[in-house]
């Protein structure tokens, strides 16, 4: 009985020395087996890892659950970039040779375990070394990325261009389309139905939070009030990510509070992440305008933002739609303003299997869809405005993602109340 105790104290300690020694790696020439490199050069030569090793996220569930069924479904558990994935299973590969549980009697050498840790840390070499080289551009590809924002990539998955033959997405793509002078029109209308069809849904598609079901039930509510729902989208690029939704009533005219949403050098004000927004190119400008071809204004925005615990900041580049509506054509009176991110190029379009990271400075974020229907409400003197967003956001547990996008949407729509607190509508 006392023997097993000390195999198995043993049998930890190596555990313990293998993943103390994992989160550190060496700069060529090879080192000494007792030289170790401190965490921040691992970061400066691999940037992908940064969120990996500042959040200990997948190096945490190795340490922890090597011993409890490592691979049963964690990482379907956990939606976080695929890099991350290969990266965790490249050391959990090794880690699972020296560790598993029906083999505790056996012992190791200290060699044995620094040639396993030294063909860990090759591959994770050939790894970020692939990712570099895939991320070199020359001078000619780099300037036609800085104006890919006036023809950028965008999604159509869910849009129907049907019967459009100047509206044809990319041959190798069929989920994608490339923006252009002579297919815009025809991409923007139909964009602005499918997110007029997902806020307008009042199926039972959306779950309250627990207190928007109490408000539910109480037949008065406050002007001050904020509804949440989450639901998913019945399927489509990453549908397995909720969906939020949101309704609150403001005390100000519907076209100040499309002004202020619209305008990006007052983010902030609503904002506390946002480190900015600024407009990269406009398709057309006036909200309130219809040239015959596109109907308000369109324009192809980034945003950068930064949530306290994260080190890298959020990057977010999306074509941004506003336009009136009216009784007649819509049913209603206010303002449509939606949101979906573009890319590049198709290389730098995520998928299903594949995310190519833009710029290793920032965490591409993408918004699959955004909403805001404002309506005017009291004549006008003031409006209601319902949202909804479907985020991706890399790196992210899945598990944190509903918790989180409802509390930002509330958030949200309470700091844009703050903003017209008290105000008088004429």
């Amino acid at each position: 009985m006392v023997e097993d105790q000390r195999e198995s104290s043993e049998t930890e300690d190596v555990h313990v020395q293998i993943s103390s020694k994992s989160k550190k790696r060496r700069t060529p020439p090879r080192p000494s087996p007792t030289t170790e490199v401190p965490t921040t050069t691992l970061i400066k030569k691999h940037p992908e890892l940064d969120l990996l090793l500042s959040t200990n996220l997948a190096l945490y569930v190795l340490s922890t659950s090597l011993y409890f069924h490592f691979h049963v479904d964690i990482w379907d558990k956990i939606q976080i970039h695929p890099s991350f994935i290969l990266i965790a299973e490249i050391v959990a590969s090794y880690l699972l040779r020296f560790t598993r549980r029906n083999d505790a009697t056996r012992r190791f050498t200290e060699e044995e375990l620094v040639a396993s840790r030294s063909k860990c840390m090759d591959e994770l070499d050939d790894l970020a070394l692939a990712d570099s080289e895939d991320n070199v551009s020359d001078d000619s590809v780099q300037e036609e990325k800085q104006s890919f924002e006036q023809s950028p990539i965008l999604r159509i998955q869910d849009l129907d261009l049907s019967g459009h033959t100047d509206a044809k997405p990319i041959p190798h793509r069929s989920d994608l389309i490339q923006v252009q002078p002579d297919n815009c029109h025809i991409v923007f209308d139909s964009f602005m139905k499918r997110a007029f069809d997902a806020v307008t849904d009042e199926s039972d598609r959306w779950t309250p939070d627990n207190k928007t079901a109490k408000l539910l039930v109480n037949s008065s509510h406050s002007d001050d009030d904020v509804f949440i729902w989450s639901g998913y989208f019945d399927s489509g690029y990453k549908s397995s990510i909720p969906v939020i939704k949101s309704r609150a009533i403001f005390q100000c005219t519907p076209r100040e509070l499309v002004d202020l949403i619209f305008d990006s050098s007052k983010v902030k004000l609503y904002n506390k992440m946002s480190l900015g927004r600024e407009d990269m190119h406009f398709f057309k400008k006036g909200i309130d305008t219809d040239d015959g071809k596109i109907n308000g204004e369109v324009k192809v925005t980034r945003s950068v933002n930064n949530i306290p615990i994260i080190t890298k900041n959020f990057e977010l580049i999306s074509l941004m739609h506003g336009r009136s509506l009216s009784e007649e054509h819509d049913g209603m009176q206010g303002y449509m303003i939606v949101n979906r991110s573009v890319w590049e190029d198709a290389n730098t379009t995520p998928s299903d299997t594949v995310h190519a990271v833009a710029d290793p400075n920032y965490i591409r974020c993408e918004c699959l869809l955004g909403c805001n229907l404002i309506k005017a409400l009291d004549g006008g003197k003031k409006c209601e405005m319902t949202t909804v967003n479907h985020f991706y956001t890399p790196f992210v547990p899945s598990f944190g993602a509903k918790k989180f996008g409802m509390s930002a949407a509330g958030n949200y729509l309470r700091d844009l109340q703050n903003q017209f607190h008290g105000k008088e509508t004429s």
